[in-house]
């Protein structure tokens, strides 16, 4: 969709020439920032690697949430996504396939505590559906615009797989976003399950938006090392903030090594609790 006097031929110029360009050249609007353009296939494309597949999605412009196909978009992208997740179901089913693990990535995060951002239900109602047509989960969803990084484990109830949400946000935008606060301005707590409206538990697992920094995935026949990397702008330095792994005979997520506490900017440490340790402090305060 065009409005007038926008300086477009049409409504994903801008995302093609940034995103989907021939070659990487820099583009003269960034001007003096030094990244230079991608050169991804199309708006939404299938990539595949050894030991993995990754589904990438056009969760579309709107700043509040994300669709993979509404009435203004049409359906093609839903088909897309069908069919390549059947053709996925069906080459992981023959005989002597080499294993591998599947990632769905949108822009739009499925969930998200982000005080300036929204989750998108309605996006994650259209992707769950073709999963279960297909019968293959991803083993790992990638999103971003919230602008920090969060991790959520999602634990489906009809067979009790774990799959790893991550928010990946806080790759550069100037202003990281502050947590969404609930009673009397409490922060979010990880590491408390609660469910995703659909029945099936889903835990924050963690959350930190006082560093910018981005993700590296080590991926072999049997599991998924994910690291969040943080870079100090003053050193240039990169730490680890935390790691997650991903079994993908058992289809269960898993911390690897200690986290770092979830802060806000304005440096509250934000400990992960035991769902057993929440349950015995609010029985103390029955008595």
């Amino acid at each position: 969709m065009l409005f007038k006097g926008e300086p477009v031929k049409y409504s994903l110029e801008p995302f093609f020439n940034n995103f989907c360009s021939n070659a990487p050249t820099k583009d003269p609007s960034a001007k003096s920032f030094a990244q230079t353009t991608m050169t991804q296939p199309g708006a939404y494309f299938t990539l595949n690697a050894p030991f993995l597949k990754i589904v990438g999605l056009y969760s579309n412009a709107g700043e509040a949430t994300g669709v993979i196909s509404d009435p203004n978009t049409g359906p093609p992208q839903l088909t897309f996504l069908e069919s390549h997740l059947a053709a996925a179901a069906a080459q992981r089913a023959q005989k002597g396939a080499a294993p591998f693990a599947l990632i769905i990535a949108t822009h739009h995060p499925p969930f998200t505590i982000s005080k300036s951002h929204f989750p998108s239900p309605d996006m994650l109602a259209q992707i769950d559906p073709a999963c279960t047509t297909a019968k293959i989960w991803p083993d790992i969803m990638l999103s971003g615009h919230a602008h920090l990084y969060e991790r959520y484990t999602r634990t489906m109830k009809a067979d009790g797989r774990q799959i790893a949400y991550v928010v990946a946000g806080n790759g550069g935008y100037l202003n990281l976003s502050a947590p969404r606060t609930g009673k009397n301005g409490v922060n979010p707590q990880p590491g408390i399950p609660g469910n995703d409206g659909k029945g099936n538990q889903l835990t924050l697992n963690v959350y930190k938006n006082t560093r910018y920094g981005f993700l590296r995935l080590t991926v072999d026949k049997s599991s998924i090392l994910c690291e969040s990397l943080g870079v100090d702008e003053t050193t240039n330095k990169t730490t680890r903030l935390e790691a997650f792994t991903v079994d993908l005979t058992k289809n269960v997520v898993a911390t690897k090594g200690a986290i770092e506490a979830s802060r806000t900017r304005t440096g509250d440490v934000i400990s992960p609790k035991s769902p057993k340790a929440s349950k015995t402090a609010k029985a103390k305060k029955k008595k």
